[in-house]
């Protein structure tokens, strides 16, 4: 999926958001905004190994569940249990 560049934050309409470590490979999250039909303009975080290569780690987030994730004190607690 292409979109935005890289940023440590999320930007959003009521402020910004941390980009933290991904919760999955420790990996630091990728900010990206989503250029496709279905989802147009839609921001998104995702860990830069999201794509298909043997390091792939699936971590992806819409910015409001992003949100919500932060808002459960979730950024940066390094891996998640069971994955």
């Amino acid at each position: 999926m292409e979109g935005s560049a890289s940023s440590s934050v999320v930007r959003r309409r009521t402020g910004e958001l941390p980009l933290g470590r991904c919760p999955l490979c420790g990996t630091q999250l990728v900010a990206r905004t989503s250029t496709t039909p279905k989802n147009p303009n839609k921001n998104f975080v995702k860990c830069p190994y999201l794509e298909k290569t043997p390091d792939a780690c699936n971590f992806f987030m819409w910015e409001s569940q992003y949100e919500q994730f932060l808002a459960n004190g979730r950024v940066g607690v390094g891996h998640l249990s069971g994955r």
